[in-house]
């Protein structure tokens, strides 16, 4: 079942299925062309891409009471810095980085994605309130940037329920039916809540805090400090530049987003979770710390499970 979740939480990113307009974009991208990529789509901030840095999943017995971790924000990001040209073995090791988040939905899964549970799930889940056994899911949080010129359009846009060409990834977690044939095991479970849901988004901005794991720092022009895709070399963060007057001006690229959702497991009785693997312990999704135990109720029972990994083609 994890496997199965896994592959369709990375197809509500934007692929060539939901976009096919920049099929040529995510093609281009999953086999390395950076020259397709920027010949044929160079206004970065009109990509409709969603790169994943961070992934983490909980499965609980009660996903009502389950509780989301804190995804670190920090100032000066990745420890990686390139300083000049692109460091050895760049492009491969970058493409590899930043696959599965960019839209094409192939190739090896960064290490970066790691679903995570904690505790056991032996046994049933108490009865709650009129005898009534509470909901098991999933506890998810995934962070990651987009180079799109309006972030929330990919993730959340608002008004498109009735038109799937335009639906972000939130929408199609609304709309789980339409991706297993009109039976998934899976719903969100109460977007409305904040409670149960949480989108942020910002900037990519050196001058302010934001998830690990965001490009890769180098020194631009004049010595100062940017953050660059580190498969396109191109800008990723905001920058002052001089307009054709000599009048400074701010300029916003990449933006970042940490969005906290849960997802019901509708049928969990007549299923189990997947077993983890082996006595290592997984590692931990960077920036994300486990759920804090509930001061007033201890926290429900929960299941480590591995990381499956994926193989190529688009969703």
């Amino acid at each position: 079942m994890v496997p199965l979740l896994y592959q369709k939480l990375i197809g509500t990113l934007p692929n060539a299925q939901s976009n096919p307009e920049q099929a040529e974009l995510y093609r281009a991208f999953a086999s390395g062309d950076v020259k397709a990529i920027k010949e044929k789509f160079p206004d970065r901030r009109e990509r409709k891409q969603i790169f994943v840095i961070g992934m983490s999943i909980y499965y609980t017995l009660d996903v009502g009471s389950g509780q989301f971790g804190t995804t670190s924000l920090e100032r000066g990001l990745d420890s990686r810095e390139l300083l000049g040209g692109a460091g050895s073995g760049g492009q491969a090791e970058s493409r590899d980085m930043m696959r599965g988040g960019g839209g094409g939905g192939r190739g090896r899964a960064p290490s970066r994605f790691s679903p995570v549970a904690r505790g056991r799930t032996g046994g049933a889940p108490s009865a709650g309130p009129g005898g009534v056994a509470p909901d098991r899911g999933f506890v998810i949080t995934i962070s990651g940037y987009s180079p799109y010129k309006t972030i929330t359009e990919l993730l959340d846009p608002v008004k498109v329920q009735d038109d799937p060409n335009k639906w972000g990834l939130v929408t199609r977690l609304a709309h789980l039916d339409s991706m297993f044939d009109g039976n998934s095991p899976f719903e969100l479970y109460k977007k409305t809540d904040k409670q149960h849901f949480d989108l942020q988004t910002g900037e990519v901005d050196l001058a302010v805090p934001m998830p690990q794991g965001i490009g890769v720092k180098k020194l631009g022009e004049g010595n100062n400090e940017v953050i660059i895709d580190p498969m396109t070399n191109e800008i990723i963060c905001k920058v002052t530049d001089t307009d054709d007057s000599g009048k400074k001006v701010v300029k916003a690229n990449d933006s970042w987003f940490v969005l906290n959702f849960k997802l019901r497991w509708k049928d969990s009785s007549k299923a189990s979770v997947e077993e983890g693997g082996g006595s290592g312990s997984p590692e931990a999704a960077p920036g994300a710390s486990p759920p804090p135990p509930s001061p007033a109720k201890a926290p429900a029972p929960q299941k480590k499970i591995s990381r499956p990994k994926l193989k190529g083609g688009d969703e």
